[in-house]
């Protein structure tokens, strides 16, 4: 069901096995078949932008899961034989050695996100046949999971009706966090889902088995970013990691798992991991290795560049600048020339693509050296155009707005006659439309850098700046 409603992919199983079990259970084959095809080509015509129903989308979903039943029982009984299997497995472990500790993994979707699965399947359930359950419970990379695999996906499809936000609302209200604690849509991708989900997910798991099993949390450690062609290292930081353990157990937590493989995690972490739980078992306050790397060691940084200006030092400084992505968390890198005032002809969002596509080249090769190189999916979504709208003003503020205690360095290497930095553009913005404190808050969250007498139009104005 999720799978068609969510993705717009084709329902299964219909194999031989699966349509003699709901023949048994007296479901027609057919009727599931029709239904979920109604299903899957009206999630197609949304796809495509075709004219909305006249009920509206999600009334349209309701109707044929009304007038097809047999779609929600095909589905249960699919939920159902996966749940048999498990059942299966514990009681063969257990017949072979009655001592052991028989448990359950339990997939990020179907620990987080999946409403057809958590309704079809609750941990009450799967208590009776485990003696433990092990919900995933990847909290930093369930921000890009969620904001990519859930949000934009339902986006395009069952929720189109939905903006993001109200997407991201009903979720949180639907899967039992308070929106005020959590992330917004644009903090997912840098935040993640932070502690108070761990917490959250750990206490309804603790609540659903009650005494019948253990709860083990899958803690997510440097658990990487699908990206085309290979996957994008994602470093956790140590005191995320802290914090998630600590919530876990504040929840009720039995145990905890560091996840997902211990071949994805850096050093630092495997240390940080072992003395946090180590420490924990024991009662003891919570240390922080002094190896470990402290997340306000990376410097936040945005970069504005009148590149191409035809001059060989822009193009040599970028070239030297995506050599060290993996040294800095990037969070822009802005372009300020039209192609009309370029004597190649060229943008600057053009010129960028070109460094882009060789940085793309490289890639797999230099996170052979080092996992924190950024994808260049993720480099492509930070590059943007100063001159045109007010998509990189907008970056800078919401970048500044972040929850991060580490100031943002911002490095203009240059701007073409005429143009205003969208630094500036959103250092004007800000002070427009915010208090003369809160102003001064904003700008008191970023540090300049400049050479001789360059970058006079934001001090003149700003003389506090950093």
């Amino acid at each position: 069901m999720s799978h068609v409603l969510f993705r717009g992919e084709t329902a299964t199983c219909f194999c031989s096995h699966c349509i003699q079990r709901n023949q048994e259970k007296g479901i027609d084959a057919d009727r599931a078949r029709q239904g979920y095809g109604k299903l899957y080509s009206l999630i197609k015509a949304t796809e495509q932008n075709k004219a909305r129903p006249i009920d509206g989308l999600l009334t349209e979903v309701l109707r044929i899961l009304q007038r097809f039943p047999e779609v929600l029982s095909w589905d249960y009984q699919w939920f159902l034989a996966d749940e048999e299997i498990c059942t299966q497995v514990h009681h063969t472990a257990k017949a072979i050695s009655p001592n052991i500790d028989s448990g359950r993994h339990v997939d990020h979707q179907r620990s987080s996100w999946d409403v057809f699965y958590r309704a079809a399947i609750p941990y009450s359930t799967m208590a009776k046949n485990a003696d433990f359950i092990k919900p995933i419970l990847y909290h930093e990379t369930f921000g890009p999971r969620l904001r990519w695999w859930v949000l934009e996906r339902m986006k395009d499809r069952v929720l189109n009706e939905l903006s993001l936000e109200q997407s991201l609302s009903l979720f949180y209200s639907t899967f039992g966090h308070t929106a005020k604690e959590m992330p917004q849509v644009e903090e997912l991708d840098a935040n993640g889902l932070g502690a108070t989900y761990v917490y959250n997910e750990t206490k309804r798991c603790k609540l659903g088995v009650g005494s019948h099993a253990k709860v083990y949390a899958g803690i997510g450690i440097d658990v990487p970013w699908y990206v085309p062609g290979g996957m994008e290292p994602r470093p956790s930081r140590p005191d995320s990691v802290e914090a998630a353990v600590v919530q876990a157990f504040e929840a009720g937590a039995d145990g905890v798992l560091a996840s997902r493989e211990y071949n994805e995690m850096f050093l630092s972490m495997k240390c940080l991991a072992t003395i946090l739980l180590a420490a924990l078992a024991m009662g003891l306050t919570v240390p922080r290795p002094t190896n470990a790397a402290k997340p306000e060691e990376r410097l936040r940084v945005i970069i504005e560049t009148d590149a191409p200006g035809g001059d060989p030092d822009d193009e040599g400084s970028l070239v030297r600048f995506f050599l060290y992505l993996n040294e800095w968390d990037v969070e822009g890198i802005l372009c300020t020339r039209r192609a009309d005032q370029s004597r190649t002809g060229e943008s600057g969002r053009e010129c960028l693509e070109r460094f882009i596509e060789a940085y793309q080249k490289v890639w797999p090769s230099l996170t052979k050296h080092d996992r924190r190189y950024p994808s260049p999916k993720n480099v492509r979504a930070i590059t943007l155009p100063s001159y045109d709208g007010t998509k990189a003003r907008n970056a800078i503020i919401a970048a500044v707005d972040r929850e991060d205690s580490r100031r943002i360095w911002y490095v203009n290497w240059g701007t073409n006659d005429g143009n205003l930095t969208a630094m500036r553009q959103a250092l004007d913005y800000v002070k427009m439309t915010r208090s003369e404190e809160a102003y001064r808050a904003f700008a008191d969250r970023l540090c300049f850098s400049r050479d001789a007498d360059r970058g006079y139009h934001v001090r003149e104005h700003i003389p506090y700046l950093h």
